[in-house]
């Protein structure tokens, strides 16, 4: 039987601790930025680890929502997109698509306030 993951371990916890403080430290630097495409950190994802499609790779997409507040998916891009290159407009797009309807208010609003609604 194959062992399925426990988000109690503690090698989830710090993981996701870690992604998460990687992700405040990133907005920090980038305080025009909504959005972030990451590399997924080791055993920040708990789900299905099956190979992505082919051309394509898993990343992170985190999403600034609020003041202290991100949301992040794991999700597959186009293998040949480097992290940086992908822009807000970009980004947005993704996310509006995958979000949950509550967080897709709040970043209607923020982009609204950054004109890229």
């Amino acid at each position: 039987m194959d062992h399925v993951p426990n988000p109690a371990d503690p090698i989830f916890r710090e993981a996701v601790d870690r992604a998460s403080e990687s992700d405040r430290n990133w907005f920090e630097l980038n305080p025009s930025r909504l959005f972030r495409l990451r590399d997924v950190m080791p055993y920040e994802h708990i789900g299905p680890t099956k190979a992505p499609p082919d051309g394509m790779s898993w990343r992170t997409l985190v999403a600034r929502v609020g003041p202290g507040m991100r949301w992040r998916a794991v999700l597959s891009v186009p293998a040949e997109l480097e992290n940086d290159d992908a822009d807000d407009q970009q980004l947005a797009s993704i996310f509006m698509r995958l979000a949950p309807k509550p967080f897709r208010k709040l970043l209607k609003a923020m982009l609204r306030k950054k004109g890229l609604n």
